[in-house]
């Protein structure tokens, strides 16, 4: 919330309804919820008209409106939940958001570093705006939905679908993965992050162990436009409607993408950078999370929300978005990741709890004759 500002003044008095709502009123909804919901928070102003004499002396009311308080808002957002995250990020730059399955409602939301919206509120100093504006680690940036990154290997569990979906695998499909894979007809190579593989690899394996070999076969054969539309489905180059201002869209690479941004043919090298979340992919935290959800429910589901019974329960009559069965083996390997012999094998013996995950990481250089150890790299 901060002052009204010239240029929303301007606004104000250019629109009549908005002169009537925000008379005698000095503030304004400027960001995350507060702008969202600005139109629901604030209220109406009230007044009493009054006829007096040349003493200033009452003598007839002549018109009363009375005041309108503003909508009353209950965040889904779980205290203990919030403190957590904050507790886990609050020595690194990053970001958290934790969701209810069953309908969407954000639980715990998290952008690390953050600063204090108060600073706002009766005007900042050009020194203090100065210092949040420069900071390097942009303390402003809200990493959950405003920013977004190559989604690495989490998108993995999505292409498993779209593969099953077109009968390009099957549960009993497997590869030997030397730890490398060459593309068909030509001599270029792409490294897996484990260089000397992972041996006779099924889709469970894949998943589990994050076997880049069995994807890069698996984009080959299914190819960009299948790719694309698997991926589509699950929020990829999407808003995931989330009800705060600015959200990001990311980038979901295609050729008629690249067609019109770069003016360029597609080649099957980016599919195969595409088919473990790096290239020209981008997505937000939010969208990941969405697309899980999505996927976990096997349905369309509403958008994320911040607000408590802010979103509609996911309707019974909706049809599944693949068959359930596809469902499964893809659960069945998120479920290993986090096995003796999974990815995030850190926490297998350490947790009671029934855990399904999927750990990603992105590089920053070419994967032509390199490789990454996803095990080693901090996700």
């Amino acid at each position: 919330i901060n002052r009204i500002s010239k240029k929303d003044l301007e606004k104000i008095e250019n629109d009549p309804e908005m002169l009537d709502a925000y008379f005698g009123m000095t503030h304004i909804g400027k960001q995350g919820i507060e702008n969202s919901f600005e139109n629901d928070l604030r209220g109406k102003s009230g007044f009493k008209k009054i006829r007096v004499n040349a003493k200033n002396s009452f003598i007839a009311e002549i018109e009363n409106k009375k005041a309108l308080d503003g909508q009353d808002l209950i965040l889904s957002i779980d205290l203990d939940l919030q403190r957590k995250s904050h507790e886990l990020l609050k020595n690194y730059k990053g970001s958290l958001i934790m969701t209810d399955i069953s309908n969407s409602e954000v639980l715990a939301y998290q952008s690390n570093p953050g600063f204090d919206p108060n600073l706002f509120v009766n005007g900042i100093s050009f020194a203090e705006w100065d210092k949040l504006n420069l900071d390097p680690d942009k303390p402003m940036l809200d990493r959950v939905t405003n920013a977004v990154y190559p989604p690495g290997s989490t998108i993995k569990p999505f292409l498993s679908i779209a593969g099953l979906e077109n009968n390009i695998i099957n549960e009993d499909y497997s590869i030997s993965d030397p730890g490398f894979y060459q593309l068909p007809k030509t001599k270029k190579i792409f490294m897996d992050w484990k260089k000397e593989g992972h041996g006779n690899v099924n889709i469970v394996k894949a998943i589990a162990e994050s076997c880049d070999v069995y994807f890069y076969d698996l984009a080959y054969r299914l190819g960009i436009e299948k790719m694309s539309d698997g991926l589509r489905k699950f929020s990829f180059g999407q808003q995931t409607g989330i009800n705060l201002p600015s959200e990001k869209k990311g980038i979901l690479p295609s050729p008629e993408w690249k067609l019109k941004s770069h003016g360029k043919k597609w080649n099957a090298y980016e599919t195969i950078n595409t088919s473990i979340g790096q290239g020209d992919f981008l997505s937000s935290p939010a969208q990941l999370v969405h697309g899980l959800n999505i996927l976990l429910n096997n349905k369309p589901i509403p958008s994320l929300s911040l607000i408590k019974d802010g979103v509609p329960d996911i309707p019974v009559n909706y049809e599944n978005i693949t068959d359930e069965k596809y469902i499964e083996i893809v659960k069945r390997g998120m479920q290993e990741v986090v096995s003796p012999n999974g990815t995030f094998r850190s926490i297998a013996n350490n947790n009671k709890n029934k855990i399904a995950g999927k750990t990603g990481t992105a590089q920053v250089f070419s994967l032509k004759n390199q490789a990454y150890d996803e095990d080693n790299i901090a996700d």
